[in-house]
C-alpha cells in the first residue's frame, strides 16, 4: 500500500482533500445564506468579519491545491479558488456597504450548483 503525506495512504489523502473542500463548500454555502438572510448592516457586525473569513479560506484553498495536485486531482483545487473568489467578493461588498454588488455576487453565486 503505497503511502504518502506523513503516512497516509492514497484513500486517506483523497479523504482529507474531500474533506477540506467541504469545509471551503460549507463555508461559501453559510456566506450566501447570511447575505441572503441579513441586512448589510449587520453583516458588517460580524465576528470575525467575512473579510477575515475569506482570507483564511483563501489559505485553505491555497493547501487544498497543493494537496489536490499531489493526488492528481487539478479539478478540487480549482473549484476551491473559485468559491473562494466569491466569498471575497462578498466581504468586499460588506466592507464597501454595497448593497447592489453584494446582490449582484450573492445573484452569481445562488446559480453554482455547491456540488461535493
Amino acid at each position: 500500500m503505497k503511502q504518502g503525506w506523513l503516512g497516509m495512504t492514497a484513500d486517506e489523502q483523497r479523504r482529507t482533500v474531500e474533506k477540506l473542500y467541504e469545509r471551503v463548500i460549507e463555508t461559501a454555502n453559510k456566506f450566501l445564506t447570511n447575505a441572503k438572510t441579513f441586512n448589510i448592516s449587520v453583516l458588517k457586525l460580524h465576528n470575525p468579519t467575512y473579510a477575515q473569513i475569506a482570507a483564511e479560506l483563501r489559505q485553505l484553498a491555497q493547501v487544498l491545491d497543493v494537496l489536490a495536485e499531489q493526488i492528481d486531482d487539478g479539478f478540487t483545487g480549482f473549484k476551491a479558488h473559485e468559491y473562494v473568489s466569491y466569498m471575497e467578493r462578498i466581504a468586499k461588498a460588506i466592507d464597501q456597504g454595497c448593497t447592489d454588488t453584494l446582490d449582484a455576487v450573492v445573484e452569481e453565486l445562488d446559480k453554482r450548483s455547491f456540488l461535493l
